[in-house]
């Protein structure tokens, strides 16, 4: 037998070789090849209550980019509320939604430190990801990780592997599935962001480009039956991918350890109440045991072990 330790030092993930077992760090959660994430921007007047109320049919949570100052709307905040309850993520898309390159740095400052404040007073939870209005400015690419671990933008651009879509009216079930296929079966695709604003319906507040909520209903239901991917919130990824860089696999003495002091930090930082981390462990039927452990699959060559590194520090294999 030996013990996984999730202390000690950061550096990069490695497979080990003990006692003919050999452990690696998965690319995505639950050894996913492919994840999927779908974010909402502006928190229109209805559109954040369907819109989780759709994706939760589902089983799909998703991310909300608040503009705050529409949490005085009546109404919006009680929709908010709603889609965290369903384990949905709520991030930033600033106070009142301005064009950064229009307004000064510290007017900025002001957009992003706020709108952190206000979804921490509201809900109490630490937004970690920033959605941009209208587009990225890059000069503020500091500032935003001044008050969250990242930007959707800057997520998009430094994790390999991305295909983008924003949703819009002219999207189709035949258009969406297209792409879909495109991104299952290209290798050069690992995760696939998706950026929209709302459905379409005749009971709901106007919303920017809604897309149409028949075909995405049919369109969510094709990858439901598909089963090719893994839907996660946009704090998911960022989060995964931070630990996965921030991580290492070290046997020492008969001991495994997976070092994630590097992660003390944004693990206590932010309000995300899992930290997962999957490994692959290649041996001869090892049998598990830790308070960490979350998820544990099976395929024809590894135990695949999602650990939750909030619940506990030591995986005991045997």
């Amino acid at each position: 037998m030996f013990t996984l330790l999730l202390s000690g030092c950061s550096g990069a993930s490695f497979i080990e070789d003990v006692d003919g077992i050999k452990i690696d760090i998965a690319e995505w959660p639950y050894n996913s090849k492919k994840v999927v994430c779908f974010t909402w921007d502006d928190s229109s007047t209805g559109h954040t209550r369907s819109t989780a109320d759709l994706m939760g049919q589902f089983g799909y949570p998703s991310t909300f980019y608040i503009i705050t100052s529409r949490l005085a709307i009546p109404g919006i905040e009680d929709e908010c509320e709603y889609a965290l309850s369903l384990d949905n993520e709520l991030a930033s898309h600033s106070v009142s939604h301005p064009l950064f390159a229009s307004i000064s740095p510290s007017e900025v400052d002001y957009e992003l430190r706020k709108s952190a404040e206000d979804i921490k007073e509201h809900f109490g939870v630490t937004p970690s990801t920033f959605g941009h209005p209208y587009r990225h400015n890059d000069d503020y690419d500091d500032l935003v990780e001044k008050y969250y671990m990242t930007s959707r933008y800057r997520a998009q651009e430094t994790i390999p592997g991305v295909l983008v879509h924003v949703f819009n009216h002219r999207d189709t079930y035949d258009s969406l599935s297209k792409l879909y296929g495109e991104f299952i079966h290209n290798e050069d695709y690992s995760w696939l962001l998706f950026k929209g604003h709302g459905l379409s319906s005749d009971t709901l507040g106007e919303c920017y480009e809604p897309l149409d909520s028949i075909d995405f209903r049919r369109f969510l239901g094709l990858m439901k039956a598909d089963a090719s991917s893994e839907v996660i919130t946009m704090e998911d990824v960022m989060m995964y991918y931070e630990i996965k860089q921030n991580v290492s696999i070290v046997h020492e003495e008969g001991t495994v350890f997976v070092n994630t002091d590097a992660m003390n930090a944004l693990l206590s930082r932010y309000s995300h109440p899992k930290a997962i981390i999957t490994l692959l462990i290649k041996g001869a039927n090892p049998v598990l045991s830790s308070e960490a452990i979350v998820d544990v699959r099976y395929d024809d060559t590894s135990s695949i072990v999602t650990l939750d590194l909030r619940r506990g520090n030591t995986l005991s294999i045997l």
